[in-house]
């Protein structure tokens, strides 16, 4: 695994992990579903770390010049889910809501910035980042991880 790929995926994973601390508010308090709707992100930083250390087998070899566009690709993916993320922040002139947190409803609608193009841009830059997982270390776990972050996501959105 290439080592640039793991660190570009690893600092949006650590961005997305940080996102409640820093960006959101927090006058809810954390509960199951916020931990269903994190744990596909940790689950897949850890699976990334796992197979760069040798303890976690891909479907491909890593070594192989396919293995290395496709690291490429997931790298491209992640780093343009960061700058989404980045521009989504941006979009928002007061803290966003934990949705999912009892007491703790959104303020306003949100219908400038990353929001008049995307409908949930922070839910594309979090696939991004998890289809950029499966790209960089192509396993069960980041595979699962992903299909288990889009129906988690799906549930939430709706």
């Amino acid at each position: 695994m290439q080592l640039t790929a793991l660190m570009i995926a690893l600092l949006e994973f650590i961005v997305i992990g940080a996102l409640p601390k820093i960006f959101f508010r927090k006058d809810g308090r954390y509960n199951l579903m916020w931990l269903m709707t994190g744990a596909p992100y940790l689950v897949t930083a850890v699976a990334l770390l796992a197979t760069y250390l040798g303890h976690l087998a891909c479907w491909i070899d890593l070594g192989s010049e396919a293995s290395a566009i496709m690291q490429a690709a997931g790298a491209l993916l992640c780093m343009i889910g960061f700058a989404l993320m980045c521009v989504t922040i941006n979009s928002h002139r007061v803290p966003l809501a934990l949705w999912h947190q009892d007491n703790d409803a959104p303020q306003s609608i949100v219908t400038w910035g990353a929001y008049k193009h995307i409908r949930h841009p922070f839910y594309t830059s979090f696939l991004l980042a998890l289809i950029g997982g499966v790209l960089i270390a192509p396993s069960y776990v980041t595979t699962l991880s992903l299909i288990y972050g889009i129906g988690i996501m799906t549930i939430t959105a709706i």
